[in-house]
Order: C-alpha cells, then structure tokens, then sequence
C-alpha cells in the first residue's frame, strides 16, 4: 500500500499503462497515417499531392517541345522526347531514394514482388530507357520493351485499384506522397499508348501522316 499522503503507487501504474498503450499508439505505418489524414480533408488534399507530378510533367513537355523544334514531323519529336526526359526524370527521382522506391514497387509491380531485386532495377531501367528514346534507339526493340515492362506495372495498379488497397506509388520515389489509383493508372496507359503508337507510325511511315 502507498503512505498516506502520497500518490507513487497510481502514478507508477499510470505510468505503466501510458507506456503499455504507446507501442500501439506508433504501430501505423507512415502510409496509413498519411492516407488517412487526407482522405479526411476532402478534394483540396487530394488533388494537392499531385502538384510535382503535374510540375514534372510541364516541365517534360515544354523540354520536350523546345528540343524537338528541328524534328519533321515536328509532332514526332515531341512525342520521341517526352518519352525521354519523362523516363530520365521519374527514373532519376527514383534513385534519390532507390532503398524506397524499391520497396514501394513491391508493393504492387507483379515482378517486383516475386523477385525484389527488380523493384531496385526498375529506377535505373526508366533511366536506360530515357537514353535510349533520347538517341533514338531502333523504334520497335525499344517501344516494344517499353511496352512490356508498363504493361506488366499497370497489371499491378489495375489489381490494387481492384482491391482498393492503399499502397504508396513510387513513380516520384520519395518525393511525392501519393496512393497508387486511377492516376497512377492513366500515367502508366499514357505512356505505353504512346509506346503503342510509335510502333504503329513507324510501320505505316509517319511522314505519310
């Protein structure tokens, strides 16, 4: 029993019972806390997170369109150099946190989860491709391994999309807090659509267009 006139025993179990309750008061990942702070401040917080995407994007387009000033057909160009500084860009981002962005493609990109070493090639291989696309590799080899390897990542978006999982998307690395959903989905199809349609202008020739 405590001597009268203090109170050590009660402050030592509340004490206890503080700390015995802190361990779960930490257990949510970065992640939960993260969607489920802005899934409670409606569409201005949810369209905020998007704002480096959106800036790296304009910034890609207008590189894209300034560079290809000497291209015929001048729409070729662009498309050709907005593959790869779009590549160059997200890839390089990427690798300013490899350890993360590794582990964010695990999270959904169907390889990267049997085998995680391709979760850590994936920064590296946008950056390879963004050179290739810059040198103006062979169209077909090129778009088509554009092709595959999207296409394999939009299975992965397209299932937790389906499951409605919160997943972080690693297509910024680090620095962009956003969930993998119908963005992520639409910046992926983007891409390997116009992957899809080099192929198709250099079979039919595109200075027929």
């Amino acid at each position: 029993m405590c001597a009268p006139g203090t109170c050590t025993c009660n402050d030592t179990a509340h004490a206890a019972t503080i700390a015995a309750a802190t361990p779960h008061a930490h257990s949510h990942t970065f992640e939960q806390e993260y969607f489920h702070e802005h899934e409670s401040k409606g569409v201005v917080a949810t369209v905020k997170p998007y704002k480096k995407l959106i800036i790296t994007l304009i910034v890609v387009t207008i590189l894209a369109a300034i560079v290809a000033m000497d291209q015929d057909p001048y729409w070729h160009g662009v498309m050709q150099y907005f593959m790869a500084y779009y590549f160059l860009a997200f890839g390089l981002l990427q690798t300013l946190s490899l350890n993360k962005s590794a582990k964010m493609f695990q999270q959904y990109d169907p390889i990267a989860k049997r085998i995680h070493l391709y979760g850590y090639m994936l920064p590296l291989i946008q950056i390879g491709l963004g050179i290739a696309y810059l040198l103006w590799a062979p169209v077909y080899a090129l778009s088509f391994a554009t092709i595959v390897i999207l296409g394999i990542t939009l299975t992965g978006i397209s299932s937790v999309i389906d499951s409605q999982e919160k997943v972080r998307c690693g297509c910024l690395g680090e620095s962009m807090n956003v969930k993998v959903g119908w963005v992520t989905f639409a910046e992926n199809f983007l891409m390997t659509m116009m992957a899809a349609a080099m192929i198709v202008f250099a079979h039919i020739g595109i200075h027929h267009l």
